[in-house]
């Protein structure tokens, strides 16, 4: 006998799903690039002009108590202090040659050691979202809202961080890049006053504040089918970051995280759930009623039911096909005061083996072991 009484214990989470853009794109503390989000051949007004505005959001005056922003912030500030350092901005550019960074980062590398030379389209990186669902957003299924900010070369001044005419040559190295060298066997040494770009801003841009890209909200909606299991990856293709010099834009990858239920696991399509019942109702028989997804049910308990017995409730899992698996545990009185406890001995003298046949079974087992021992 299956009754519907009330609610569903859950109140599912609002569908919208935001995440800043700072945690998508600071994934990976060796893209120094990614991680102040400016171009590969930006100029050193650019890297200083990101730099505080990533400052600005993650500083942890302004985020007390938030672990991830600290990190971030110490991530952003160790990534300020290879690029906006020409020598070692150098460096780290030459070490991702030799290492095989990635791509993108590789062709503005190149392109700024060859002064624009080399340009090659290059797809934007992928970004990554993870989409938290209940149980019961699980059992539905249904459209989800994602929100979350990304970096985008800014339309203004096309990623450059100046105004048209705005973007001049370094007057100190004569837009190289790098200072004369003072004989033929030494090291070539970046221009501190451009950063080994080779250019200056002049006149940076309004739009984004002289550092080349800004940030935009992007919403998506993604329709997951019920009894979705952890761990699915959705892609969305062309919805990551832009492509660099015509490239493509990369990917959204959508990953699927369940929060844990206080009350039901799961098996597959199957929800799981364990109902503690009394040592009267186990014996005499009765209904209980039993959270569900979608409320409450009344389920019959017949009597001699004993603990770890499984009940099935149909329709009341994770999507289609899934049911509600009910695992019943007989608990044991505990605290007995003396009148329980003369009521249970008078209760046991009245019962015999047949009112325990797994006892029963259990000694008869026991004895044949012990006889076959002494033989």
């Amino acid at each position: 006998m299956l009754v519907a009484k009330a609610e569903g214990l859950n109140n599912a989470e609002a569908g919208r799903s935001p995440q800043s853009g700072l945690a998508l794109l600071l994934r990976d503390p060796a893209d120094h690039y990614r991680t102040l989000g400016v171009p590969p051949d930006s100029s050193l007004e650019q890297i200083k002009a990101a730099y505080r505005r990533r400052a600005l959001h993650l500083h942890p005056d302004k985020n007390p108590g938030d672990e991830a922003s600290e990190d971030a912030f110490k991530r952003c500030s160790d990534a300020y202090g290879v690029l906006s350092d020409p020598q070692r901005r150098m460096e780290y550019d030459l070490q991702l040659l030799l290492k095989g960074g990635p791509v993108e980062i590789v062709s503005g590398v190149l392109n700024n050691l060859t002064k624009g030379r080399f340009r090659r389209k290059v797809k934007g990186r992928s970004l990554h979202h993870t989409l938290r669902l209940t149980f019961l957003e699980v059992a539905q299924g249904g459209e989800h809202l994602l929100a979350f900010t990304v970096d985008e070369l800014c339309e203004g001044c096309g990623g450059r961080g100046a105004l048209p005419g705005g973007l001049r040559a370094c007057t100190r190295c004569g837009g190289r890049g790098e200072l004369v060298r003072e004989s033929l066997l030494s090291l070539p040494k970046a221009c501190p006053a451009c950063g080994g770009t080779g250019k200056r801003v002049q006149n940076p841009c309004r739009s984004c504040d002289g550092v080349g890209m800004q940030e935009r909200e992007r919403e998506y909606r993604v329709t997951l089918p019920p009894g979705v299991n952890a761990g699915t990856l959705k892609v969305l293709r062309g919805q990551g970051e832009p492509g660099m010099y015509g490239g493509d834009a990369g990917d959204l990858e959508i990953v699927v995280e369940i929060v844990p239920h206080p009350m039901f696991t799961r098996d597959g399509l199957h929800a799981l759930i364990e109902v503690p019942i009394g040592v009267g109702l186990a014996s005499l028989g009765g209904s209980v009623d039993v959270p569900t997804l979608e409320g409450e049910v009344q389920m019959r308990v017949p009597a001699g039911t004993q603990s770890g017995r499984r009940f099935r409730v149909p329709g009341r899992g994770l999507g289609f096909g899934g049911d509600l698996i009910v695992r019943i545990v007989v608990e044991t009185p505990v605290a007995l005061d003396r009148e329980a406890q003369g009521l249970l001995e008078r209760f046991e003298r009245k019962l015999s083996d047949a009112s325990y046949p797994q006892t029963a079974a259990y000694g008869e087992q026991r004895n044949a072991l012990a006889e076959s021992a002494d033989e």
